[in-house]
């Protein structure tokens, strides 16, 4: 399989999702896939063509907060950190 960069408008659709998802879901965690697409100003095919089901969308979401964790804390830097 190759390693295909998405467009820069899928990128920035995907991550709007991912946002409104956050948001909405803190606040209601029965919002809809439909909801969600509202807030995040795309169509609800296009949540669905992102992400099969709620369910991946929230993986996705996990999988990106670990992502972001890791980056953090290798900034950080903890090898150099002494003992």
């Amino acid at each position: 399989m190759t390693d295909r960069r998405l467009r820069a408008d899928a990128e920035r659709s995907i991550r709007s999702i991912m946002e409104a998802a956050e948001r909405l879901l803190e606040a209601n965690p029965a919002a809809t896939m439909e909801q969600i697409a509202e807030a995040a100003g795309v169509a609800r095919a296009t949540v669905h063509r992102r992400f099969a089901s709620r369910e991946a969308l929230i993986e996705s979401m996990e999988l990106a907060a670990w992502r972001e964790l890791d980056a953090v804390v290798e900034a950080a830097r903890p090898r150099t950190a002494p003992r």
